[in-house]
């Protein structure tokens, strides 16, 4: 039971299918679960808001050291390779891009490549193991949550302990669910509709897990930094999350929910209505090669539609993959897909994965069984999160790179070989369109507003700054007095703020 409990909720093998009966019996345990509060009210750790510094007196050598290669600089960087190249080697032929080094020009609500490249090359190219490397975890938990601080947003250590796992395998462990709160408009009041944008934080041992999740946390953080940039103001509030211990069955989402969206947000503000969350999980690897792409099992019977799309074009990984409600979640998944097919950059392309077979309600034991291969992420504790105290269901949706089932990825997959940067599982480009695409959503579906005195839309800016859409083809530039082309231009940084009176 343990072995398979294991398997359904981690997935360290891919290939793995269990039997109906062997899945049958987790899903007896779990609603067995549901049925008992697993912390009382004297014993629930709220979240703390602090310093992680604070609980040490001195650090570790192994942290430190940690910290160290996470935080050093571009110059620090080139200097290091610069070294271990041989004497007499023309640095300028030396293999690397024209300009690497140098801040790039950006526009606000501009993703930064380079910034991407730093966080997956130094920050995030670490087994992140709570059992084989804690210190690196650590150090992973304490970059995230000064990186947060940096981009002037409330933060929460949320700390938790993962009673499933205590019930599955009788012994406890404990996490840490890193939270960063830009607060909009309507924060701290029954209006507020919160959106969250969430990744997993830790890996399974033995793996870099440069593409699962290094390349989920640093979309996440390049997200988060380039909406605290803007310039813009929000009004619904936007929670960043680094889940921890998403590899042992999704602990740090479920307590998320259960006790700091719930309980600590939702019933303190009296909040009825999530915007929904953006789960972003193996959003790095892209394979235009012929045969590149598989499916999981079930996937003709469930997405024929995409599977022949694909299979069309030589089962190419050319593609990032929504995976999401038809009933639940369609808001999402269509913002997202304007705004990625406005960025250019067409040869990577969005395939959206309908799942029409699950609704709100948790389904027949059969369906998720049927499913099982589109559930391994965060996501599905806010389709499902099994538990009496959050009777309802929130809309979400997962971004991927379909993970095992591309590239190098299939070999690679909670492997020693999912990285370092070039090994093949990591187009930056890539990332930095997921990212892009995600920055533009968020902003949109939280109402965000800019320019000098905040009269610029979103959707406006987007009209403006990207590629237009097909149904955009005969529409006028949307600036429709000078006062809103004044507000442009100062936006842009372009020139000065237009006089009070203007």
């Amino acid at each position: 039971m343990q072995d398979i409990m294991h398997s359904v909720s981690q997935g360290v093998d891919s290939s793995l299918q269990p039997s109906k009966e062997d899945f049958w019996d987790v899903m007896r345990v779990l609603r067995l679960l549901k049925t008992h509060r697993w912390l009382t009210p004297d014993s629930v750790v709220h979240p703390s808001v602090g310093e992680l510094e604070t609980v040490f007196t001195h650090l570790p050598k192994q942290l430190e050291q940690h910290l160290r290669n996470m935080t050093r600089s571009k110059e620090e960087e080139e200097e290091e390779e610069e070294g271990e190249k041989k004497k007499g080697e023309d640095a300028m032929d030396g293999g690397r891009e024209e300009g690497r080094g140098r801040k790039e020009s950006l526009w606000p609500l501009q993703v930064d490549s380079s910034h991407l490249e730093h966080l997956m090359a130094n920050v995030f190219s670490g087994t992140r193991n709570p059992a084989t490397d804690p210190y690196a975890k650590l150090a992973a938990v304490v970059y995230i949550t000064k990186t947060f601080e940096s981009l002037g947003l409330m933060v929460a250590e949320h700390v938790f302990s993962a009673a499933e796992y205590l019930l599955w395998y009788s012994q406890a462990v404990e996490g840490i669910n890193v939270v960063g709160v830009l607060p909009g408009r309507h924060w701290g009041t029954p209006a507020d509709e919160p959106l969250v944008v969430g990744a997993h934080l830790d890996t399974v041992p033995d793996t870099p897990g440069l593409d699962d999740n290094g390349s989920g946390l640093a979309a996440m953080l390049e997200v988060a930094r380039t909406l605290t940039s803007s310039g813009c103001a929000f009004d619904f509030t936007v929670f960043f999350v680094a889940f921890d211990l998403e590899e042992i069955g999704m602990q740090g989402s479920l307590m998320f929910i259960k006790d700091f969206l719930a309980r600590t947000v939702m019933d303190q503000f009296g909040i009825t209505t999530l915007t929904g969350a953006i789960i972003l999980d193996c959003v790095a690897n892209w394979d235009p090669r012929p045969l590149s792409q598989e499916f999981p099992p079930f996937s003709e019977g469930l997405l024929p539609d995409v599977t022949t799309r694909v299979a069309s074009r030589n089962n190419t990984g050319d593609f990032a993959a929504v995976i999401f409600r038809s009933d639940v979640d369609s808001h999402l998944a269509e913002r997202l897909e304007r705004h990625y097919g406005g960025l250019g950059s067409d040869q990577y392309r969005l395939e959206l994965l309908n799942i029409t077979e699950l609704g709100k309600t948790l389904p027949h034991v059969d369906d998720l069984y049927y499913h099982l291969n589109f559930l391994r992420s965060d996501h599905l504790r806010f389709w499902y999160l099994n538990d009496s105290a959050v009777p309802f269901t929130i809309p979400a949706v997962l971004v991927t790179d379909m993970g095992p089932y591309r590239g190098r990825m299939k070999e690679c997959y909670h492997s020693y070989c999912d990285g370092p940067m070039g090994s093949g599982v990591v187009d930056l480009g890539f990332l930095a369109k997921v990212t892009q695409a995600v920055v533009w959503t968020v902003a949109d579906l939280t109402k965000g507003s800019c320019g000098s005195r905040g009269r610029l839309s979103v959707s406006t800016l987007f009209s403006i700054m990207t590629k237009p859409q097909e149904s955009d083809q005969e529409r006028s530039v949307p600036l429709s007095t000078v006062k809103e082309a004044l507000d442009f231009l100062h936006f842009l940084g372009l020139m000065q703020p237009p006089p009070p009176h203007a």
